[in-house]
């Protein structure tokens, strides 16, 4: 699909960035992985920004919302679904994101076109269950994409993001995600147990 592109790819401003992932609401969640992998998920989000490098800058962060849907799916469900990824879109990115125009459901079928295929097509979108995103980023406006995508054929078929405001939206929703399961102790408690799953680190040198 298309992909609108201004004149810089750095409106995304890093500190901004990390200054979420740093905040006190994810330390107080887990001082331990979960921290350092989202401050490392997110600085690398603003680094494939600042590069340029706008597909695998949606990668990580599609990737990003499934990791933290998966997380927080009901207790006793023994693995996340398409269900659980748009329910964390509706609660945490669709209201933290400007410069956005799609429903959960166009933002699950662009992470499986994006991330299983570098496309834009899926099987949602072949069968009509779900728009094809079409992406603008730097000094472009998903909102003027739309303006001009309305005017053709392609009105009730296409959706529109900027890739910038999601990344934003997405360490916006990240912080509130964390200050909702703080009031959430039983949640607080399962997301913790979850994300002792992840990955660690072994330092061998001396």
């Amino acid at each position: 699909m298309w992909i609108w592109e201004g004149k810089t790819g750095v409106p995304l401003k890093n500190k901004k960035v990390i200054d979420k992932a740093t905040s006190p609401k994810i330390i107080q969640a887990d001082e331990t992985l979960l921290r350092v992998h989202l401050v490392e998920l997110l600085t690398s989000i603003s680094n494939c920004l600042r590069a340029k490098h706008s597909l695998p800058a949606l990668i990580l962060i599609y990737s990003g919302i499934d990791i933290l849907a998966n997380l927080s799916r009901p207790k006793g469900k023994e693995k996340g679904t398409h269900k659980d990824y748009c329910k964390w879109c509706e609660k945490y990115i669709l209201p933290n994101t400007q410069d956005i125009y799609c429903d959960s459901i166009d933002l699950y079928a662009a992470r499986c076109a994006v991330v299983h295929s570098y496309g834009y097509k899926t099987e949602l979108t072949n069968l009509g269950k779900a728009r094809i995103m079409a992406y603008a980023w730097g000094d472009k406006t998903a909102k003027g994409m739309k303006v001009i995508t309305d005017l053709t054929q392609f009105k009730d078929s296409v959706s529109h993001l900027h890739i910038n405001k999601l990344a934003e939206g997405f360490a916006l929703g990240i912080d509130k995600f964390f200050e909702d399961i703080k009031n959430d102790p039983e949640m607080d408690k399962l997301v913790k147990k979850r994300a002792k799953d992840f990955f660690g680190y072994i330092n061998f040198s001396k």
